[in-house]
């Protein structure tokens, strides 16, 4: 699926792109935040360049994946790991965040709980990088 496709909106499920199997695809219901996200990403595509918008998610992506590397959690973040994945949440990045591949919902979870920031992230740098000085 296309990378804006990220949830099944009926459904309240992460589909992204770590969701490889049902059991990945993780309830976000209780996460008004992530909607939000995916509305921001879905109006990046509508305002920019689908290859521009791709590239500079990817780099966000990175960029926050650096930073959780680095020991850097934003409250926010925590939060949404401890409402997915409860009980686990702490040791849920860890194999994610080593670069050993994870397609279940550990991977998922991470995604889901950086989503909101990555969008963030994406929509200033584009802003940045498209208004003329």
């Amino acid at each position: 699926m296309p990378p804006h496709q990220t949830i099944c909106r009926r459904h309240r499920l992460w589909t992204g792109p770590a969701a490889c199997t049902r059991a990945a695809q993780l309830d976000i219901g209780q996460l008004p935040e992530i909607l939000q996200a995916q509305r921001r990403h879905l109006a990046l595509l509508h305002h920019h360049p689908r290859q521009d918008v791709g590239t500079t998610i990817s780099a966000a992506t990175q960029a926050i994946y650096q930073a959780l590397r680095g020991g850097t959690w934003i409250p926010g973040q925590r939060q949404r790991l401890r409402q997915l994945a409860p009980g686990t949440w702490e040791q849920a990045p860890a194999s994610v965040l080593s670069g050993r591949p994870d397609d279940g919902p550990a991977r998922s979870a991470v995604e889901i709980a950086i989503y909101p920031d990555v969008m963030w992230l994406a929509a200033r740098s584009l802003r940045e990088h498209s208004t003329p000085p």
